[in-house]
Protein backbone atom coordinates (compact mmCIF):
# COMPACT_ATOMS: atom_id res chain seq x y z
CA UNK A 1 0.00 0.00 0.00
CA UNK A 2 1.09 3.43 -0.75
CA UNK A 3 1.03 6.07 1.77
CA UNK A 4 0.63 9.94 0.92
CA UNK A 5 4.34 11.59 2.10
CA UNK A 6 5.20 14.65 4.02
CA UNK A 7 8.27 15.27 1.38
CA UNK A 8 6.21 18.52 0.23
CA UNK A 9 8.04 19.59 3.75
CA UNK A 10 11.46 19.74 2.31
CA UNK A 11 10.84 21.89 -0.61
CA UNK A 12 13.62 24.60 0.28
CA UNK A 13 16.05 25.40 3.36
CA UNK A 14 13.26 26.96 5.69
CA UNK A 15 10.81 23.71 5.48
CA UNK A 16 13.81 21.23 5.80
CA UNK A 17 14.89 23.63 9.03
CA UNK A 18 10.92 23.37 10.36
CA UNK A 19 11.10 20.01 9.93
CA UNK A 20 14.42 19.07 12.02
CA UNK A 21 12.73 20.88 14.40
CA UNK A 22 9.68 19.12 14.30
CA UNK A 23 11.47 15.53 14.15
CA UNK A 24 13.55 16.57 17.32
CA UNK A 25 10.28 17.72 19.49
CA UNK A 26 8.98 14.41 18.23
CA UNK A 27 11.94 12.56 19.28
CA UNK A 28 12.19 14.30 22.75
CA UNK A 29 8.32 13.48 23.58
CA UNK A 30 9.47 9.82 22.67
CA UNK A 31 12.56 9.67 24.98
CA UNK A 32 14.71 8.66 22.49
CA UNK A 33 18.49 8.60 22.73
CA UNK A 34 21.04 10.34 20.99
CA UNK A 35 21.61 6.86 19.57
CA UNK A 36 18.34 6.08 18.68
CA UNK A 37 17.82 9.12 16.97
CA UNK A 38 21.06 8.79 14.71
CA UNK A 39 19.58 5.65 13.88
CA UNK A 40 16.04 6.44 12.96
CA UNK A 41 17.46 9.85 10.87
CA UNK A 42 20.07 7.01 9.32
CA UNK A 43 23.28 8.37 10.84
CA UNK A 44 25.70 6.34 12.94
CA UNK A 45 24.62 5.62 16.43
CA UNK A 46 27.94 7.24 17.56
CA UNK A 47 27.62 10.24 15.15
CA UNK A 48 27.09 13.33 18.04
CA UNK A 49 27.82 15.95 15.15
CA UNK A 50 24.47 15.53 13.52
CA UNK A 51 22.33 17.01 15.79
CA UNK A 52 23.78 20.39 15.51
CA UNK A 53 23.68 20.17 12.26
CA UNK A 54 20.18 19.43 11.82
CA UNK A 55 19.04 22.05 14.59
CA UNK A 56 21.68 25.09 12.24
CA UNK A 57 21.04 23.43 8.39
CA UNK A 58 17.55 21.26 8.74
CA UNK A 59 16.83 17.98 6.93
CA UNK A 60 19.69 17.61 4.20
CA UNK A 61 18.13 17.34 1.55
CA UNK A 62 19.02 13.94 0.49
CA UNK A 63 16.55 11.46 -0.71
CA UNK A 64 17.07 8.91 2.10
CA UNK A 65 16.44 11.35 5.01
CA UNK A 66 13.68 12.82 3.19
CA UNK A 67 11.86 9.50 3.54
CA UNK A 68 12.68 8.84 6.95
CA UNK A 69 11.62 11.87 7.96
CA UNK A 70 8.49 11.89 5.78
CA UNK A 71 7.89 8.47 7.32
CA UNK A 72 8.02 8.99 11.06
CA UNK A 73 6.09 12.64 10.72
CA UNK A 74 3.13 10.24 9.02
CA UNK A 75 3.52 7.78 12.11
CA UNK A 76 2.98 10.54 14.21
CA UNK A 77 0.02 12.59 12.75
CA UNK A 78 -1.10 8.59 12.52
CA UNK A 79 -1.16 8.26 16.02
CA UNK A 80 -2.75 11.65 17.05
CA UNK A 81 -5.34 10.87 14.58
CA UNK A 82 -6.34 7.54 15.92
CA UNK A 83 -5.43 8.36 19.86
CA UNK A 84 -6.55 12.29 20.06
CA UNK A 85 -7.72 12.43 23.71
CA UNK A 86 -4.64 10.29 25.32
CA UNK A 87 -0.95 11.61 24.53
CA UNK A 88 0.08 8.65 26.76
CA UNK A 89 -0.57 6.52 23.92
CA UNK A 90 0.64 8.52 21.34
CA UNK A 91 3.86 9.24 22.78
CA UNK A 92 4.50 6.06 24.05
CA UNK A 93 3.54 3.48 21.62
CA UNK A 94 6.38 3.70 19.73
CA UNK A 95 8.31 2.02 22.70
CA UNK A 96 5.48 -0.65 23.15
CA UNK A 97 5.73 -4.47 22.25
CA UNK A 98 3.41 -4.84 19.50
CA UNK A 99 2.09 -8.11 18.57
CA UNK A 100 1.61 -7.19 14.80
CA UNK A 101 6.04 -6.66 15.01
CA UNK A 102 6.11 -10.00 16.66
CA UNK A 103 6.24 -8.14 19.99
CA UNK A 104 8.79 -5.90 19.01
CA UNK A 105 8.13 -2.61 20.07
CA UNK A 106 8.10 -0.24 16.93
CA UNK A 107 10.71 1.46 17.73
CA UNK A 108 12.98 -1.47 17.66
CA UNK A 109 11.36 -2.81 14.43
CA UNK A 110 12.22 0.72 12.69
CA UNK A 111 15.66 0.97 14.24
CA UNK A 112 16.60 -2.86 12.87
CA UNK A 113 14.83 -2.29 9.54
CA UNK A 114 15.38 1.11 8.69
CA UNK A 115 12.78 2.77 5.60
CA UNK A 116 11.33 -0.76 5.23
CA UNK A 117 10.78 -0.90 8.71
CA UNK A 118 9.05 2.19 8.99
CA UNK A 119 6.99 1.82 6.37
CA UNK A 120 5.72 -1.70 8.03
CA UNK A 121 5.43 0.53 11.26
CA UNK A 122 3.30 3.27 9.34
CA UNK A 123 1.23 0.32 8.05
CA UNK A 124 -0.08 -0.80 11.15
CA UNK A 125 -0.84 2.73 12.24
CA UNK A 126 -2.94 3.13 9.52
CA UNK A 127 -4.80 -0.19 9.82
CA UNK A 128 -5.48 0.98 13.31
CA UNK A 129 -7.77 3.69 11.94
CA UNK A 130 -9.23 1.28 9.69
CA UNK A 131 -10.69 -1.12 12.44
Amino acid sequence: MKHSNESHLFTDNENRRSAAELILNLFSHWGLSTAEKAELLGYSPGSRTFLASLKENGIPDKRDKIDRVSYLLGIHKGLRINYPYNKEIVYGWVKSPNTKLGDQSPLTHMMLHGIPGMSRVRSIVDQERGR
